[in-house]
């Protein structure tokens, strides 16, 4: 069986990352004070906190927008729930952005978190192997094998993380890229997703076939929590993690007998994935706001000559990129939209053939023992 990975996935979630990033770079780079804006200069005034300027009207914080902490309200959870604090053991405090102290508090997690981490950092070779080369290609290199062999402590604590209820860190400003972010960047499980795919494969050319699927069932459930973080780049990488862990599912039922009793496991886990946020909701709220945050932040000051003209003028640009959402023929924004059900559909898909396989097998079984 060939399972095809969304078409969206591999263009339109790429295309919409990339207009949000330019359009994110061009007003957080402008320079208001030495440049000359195409804006209303009318207006000189200071900044106007209002809807259409600041979109929200509080927390306030010398005299600006908190957008951060208005990304903060809502669901903290429990630390004994979040995954954020295994994963942090494992790639260490110096993975987080903002300040690390601060975070840990945040989020109640122990302050003697190492910041290196118990994940021995992979040698460049490794993690360039890692990240590109087939999944049956790194089960075969030795390097990457012993490498493998050397974490599997930090990949259980990885596995035991993925099986908490949330994943959240702060939302924060990043002083080195300029930007208000998780603290704990879903890039930054790209490593540990891509390690555990690999330790799956290699567990399946060894016949420990419940082992890889405990690995790849690990990575469909990192996919839900960090689905569920804020921002269109959090998704993407994401969806990184449920392509490898569909990938693992494709060598699974290549096989000439897959495993009756594990094909039926995962039938029950793939009926019941959780719904997935729409993207519009990324793009009306932490990409604005991350927007309208570097704007303001990028100007110096809350008097810049045009700032308010430019706040309206961005906030007009994503609310038509949003009302895309909302049309019934919305090119490529309704595709990207439209990945959502794809993933259910696909999902699907995959649960009914891995029936179909689980009916075969049972009339073999049947024949075999009349």
């Amino acid at each position: 069986m060939v399972v095809g990975y969304p078409a969206c996935m591999k263009r339109e979630w790429w295309i919409l990352a990339i207009f949000v990033g330019a359009l994110g770079a061009f007003f957080a780079t402008t320079q208001l004070h030495d440049s000359e804006p195409d804006v209303d200069m009318t207006d000189m005034g200071p900044l106007e906190i209002r809807e259409d300027t600041t979109r929200l009207l509080e927390p306030v914080e010398d005299g600006v927008i908190d957008y951060a902490e208005a990304l903060n309200v809502g669901l903290v959870p429990a630390a004994a729930d979040n995954a954020a604090i295994p994963l942090l053991r494992v790639l260490g405090t110096g993975a987080l952005v903002g300040d690390p102290g601060a975070v840990l508090r945040r989020i109640g997690a122990p302050a003697d978190l190492p910041v290196a981490g118990t994940l021995q950092r992979p040698q460049d070779e490794v993690a360039e192997q890692l990240a590109m080369t087939d999944l049956t290609e790194r089960a075969g290199n030795e390097t990457i094998e012993t490498w493998i062999a050397q974490n599997q402590a930090a990949l259980d604590t990885v596995v035991a993380a993925s099986e908490r209820a949330h994943l959240w860190t702060p939302v924060v400003r990043s002083e080195e890229r300029g930007l208000i972010m998780p603290a704990l960047s879903a890039d930054r499980l790209t490593v540990v997703t891509n390690a555990l795919a690999t330790r799956a494969e290699i567990a399946r050319t060894q016949g420990r076939l419940a082992g890889g699927w405990r690995d790849a069932e690990a990575l469909l459930r990192l996919h839900d929590l960090t689905a569920a973080q804020p921002g269109v780049v959090s998704r993407m990488v994401a969806c990184s993690f449920h392509r490898l862990g569909i990938e693992w599912l494709e060598r699974l039922l290549s096989e000439d007998r897959p495993d009756l009793v594990l094909c039926t496991q995962i039938i029950a886990r793939l009926g019941g994935l959780p719904p997935v946020r729409s993207i519009r909701t990324d793009l009306d709220q932490y990409e604005r706001y991350m927007t309208l945050d570097g704007l303001v932040t990028n100007a110096g000051d809350a008097t810049a000559v045009g700032l308010n003209p430019a706040l309206r003028e961005t906030n007009r640009t994503f609310d038509a990129a949003v009302a895309l959402f909302d049309e019934e023929d919305a090119g490529l924004f309704e595709r990207v939209r439209s990945f959502v059900s794809t993933r259910q559909s696909e999902v699907k898909r995959i649960s009914k053939e891995l029936q179909g396989t689980a009916g075969k097998l049972q009339a073999w079984a049947e024949v075999v023992a009349s």
